[in-house]
């Protein structure tokens, strides 16, 4: 008997499959929060700077709200990091900061950061886990790149979401910024009657870098697949599954000279 619809959230890469692991524990976590935010003050498993919370890894907070490190296998004499600073929250809504850091592999001092408003704010549709994705993004010659994925989860059972946004950092005239400003790699969505009866929608890209460029950045090649299904009580009164033709996603993003303009069916919730 048909019980509950899964949805598995698909992330796909550069040239291949990528799978966002769990947060995978950031052994520096506490050395880099000493590090970068000195005035911090010790409380329990995180930190408080200001009206902030810093949650390291292993503590009672969310696995979203935790510090992320990364060494940067590309240049390896730096490592990544991203610190959620979370405000004061409620069990149904968060609100908060993400600071992105370039860090020193041996000192730990910064050597870029930017720091992201409201980017940990979520209510109904909650931030379920934070990924760096670094993947050989070459931009152009001397301009790597690195990625941040947010995986989103909805509340509502009778309308199941599920997404993964992606988001393009690079050192751009000096400065770390964004470059592509959140797209949706992974999203699934549907509405049903929680017992069968309902419509499904899944669809997923893979970022590919192109043989163009644009205002001096390569050209970015997307490619995916959409599927859509529909469940139904048959005559047995057994749930059955009916999938559609999967249909194809094309896209190429190009660089304005500010960001990569991404169409806007793949823009990030």
């Amino acid at each position: 008997m048909f019980l509950h619809r899964t949805f598995s959230l698909v992330v796909l890469l550069l040239c291949g499959i990528w799978a966002a692991p769990a947060n995978a524990e950031c052994v520096q976590a506490e050395a880099i929060v000493h590090q970068t935010y000195p005035t911090a003050t010790h409380a329990g498993g995180s930190y408080r700077l200001d009206e902030y919370a810093i949650a390291l890894p292993g503590g009672d907070a969310d696995d979203a709200q935790q510090v992320v490190c990364k060494s940067w296998p590309a240049h390896p004499e730096f490592i990544l990091a991203l610190v959620p600073l979370m405000a004061s929250g409620s069990d149904d809504e968060h609100s908060g900061d993400l600071d992105i850091l370039v860090l020193d592999s041996k000192s730990l001092k910064v050597q870029q950061r930017v720091r992201l408003k409201g980017y940990m704010n979520d209510d109904a549709v909650r931030i379920t886990g934070l990924a760096l994705d670094t993947a050989r993004y070459q931009l152009a010659p001397g301009t790597p790149a690195f990625g941040i994925r947010k995986t989103l989860e909805g509340s509502s059972r009778a309308n199941p979401f599920g997404e993964v946004d992606l988001a393009l950092f690079a050192t751009i005239d000096g400065k770390l910024r964004a470059v592509l400003d959140g797209m949706v790699v992974s999203r699934n969505n549907g509405e049903w009657d929680t017992n069968c009866a309902g419509t499904f929608s899944d669809s997923h890209v893979v970022l590919t870098m192109g043989k163009t460029a644009t205002h001096g950045l390569v050209d970015i090649d997307v490619a995916g697949t959409r599927e859509e299904s529909s469940n139904y009580l048959d005559k047995q009164q057994q749930c059955q599954e009916k999938k559609g033709t999967p249909g194809k996603i094309q896209a190429q993003l190009r660089y304005d000279g500010q960001k990569y303009v991404v169409p806007k069916d793949m823009v990030a919730l």
